[in-house]
Formats: structure tokens, sequence, C-alpha cells
């Protein structure tokens, strides 16, 4: 008998949950945190892993989205908790389809980065917290992804990333071309 494994609707569901409950946490707790109180901390804490989480969530469908924009060939994360929600296969994919995978994740990294700093207001806890992730977010695509980008396009070869062996009957043969 074999595990029941996530599919791409899990975690279109889950995720979209996630942001809800952190829109209406920040909706519902927003004036809260502005106490200089441990209460107000605690809530700005609280709103704040939210959005952080959001962010993070954000940028993971970017690179989704981007690797089907580019017809790439993905398969769903194997875990119902994982935070990455799909593995690449990189030996079924072309450079530009990972670059197309790449950009999207930095897309919505862009996306996140201007609504931390231009729509979020100023005196809130949750917002610096926001602001300070959404600038480690870029500092960890720096260092971690962007030297994949330059791999593929220096080496002409897609960096061996979220590897697996053969993706047999997972995807359509149609999304399999190039």
């Amino acid at each position: 008998m074999s595990a029941v494994k996530p599919n791409f609707l899990f975690f279109v569901t889950r995720d979209s949950l996630l942001l809800l409950v952190a829109v209406l946490l920040w909706f519902g707790l927003a004036e809260s945190q502005r106490d200089a109180t441990a209460l107000g901390d605690f809530f700005g804490v609280i709103v704040g892993a939210a959005l952080v989480l959001g962010a993070h969530l954000l940028h993971e469908w970017g690179h989704l989205l981007g690797g089907l924009a580019g017809r790439s060939a993905m398969r769903p994360a194997d875990s119902f908790s994982a935070l990455s929600i799909f593995a690449y296969a990189p030996r079924e994919n072309s450079i530009q389809q990972f670059l197309l995978m790449s950009f999207g994740g930095f897309a919505f990294t862009a996306a996140v980065v201007w609504f931390s700093f231009a729509v979020l207001p100023d005196g809130y806890l949750a917002t610096h917290i926001a602001r300070g992730y959404a600038v480690l977010q870029v500092v960890l695509a720096l260092l971690l992804e962007v030297p994949l980008v330059f791999w593929a396009l220096i080496r002409k070869e897609i960096p061996p990333i979220d590897t697996w062996p053969n993706l047999g009957s997972l995807v359509p043969k149609a999304l399999l071309r190039r």
C-alpha cells in the first residue's frame, strides 16, 4: 500500500488558507500591535510571522508559475508539510525553462519587497518583521538562487537541483515537449 502524496490542489488550498489567515490576522490585530505592551508585541510577532510565511509561499508560487509558463516538468512536493511546493526535474527541462522558473520566484519576491515597503503602513511591529524578511528573502535569493542562474548561463546546463530519477507517468508527455 503506497502512502498518500499531496497534489497541487492540496498546496493551492493550503496556501490560500494560510494567506487568508495572514490577512485576517492583519485586519483583526493591526491596531492591537500598535500598543507598546507585551500583548501588543505578541500580536505584532504573530501577525509578522504570518506575513513572513505568506511571503515565502508567494516566492515558491512564483517559481511554480514561472515553471508552468515555461511548460517545465515538475511534480508536487512529496510532503504535506513541505514549504517548497514542487520538485523540479532538471534533466527533463531546458535552460530556458529553468530560467523562467527561476525568474518567476524572483518576480514574486520583488512584489513582496514592493508590498512590504510601499503598502504596509509604518508603525506596526508586523510591518517591520515583514520588511526585514523581505530583505532577507532578497539576500537569500542573491546567495542561493542567483548563483544557480549563473551556473545555467555559464555552463549551459541546469544545476543539479531537486533531482529525481524518472518522471514516468507523473507528468503528461505533452508537458515534456520543449
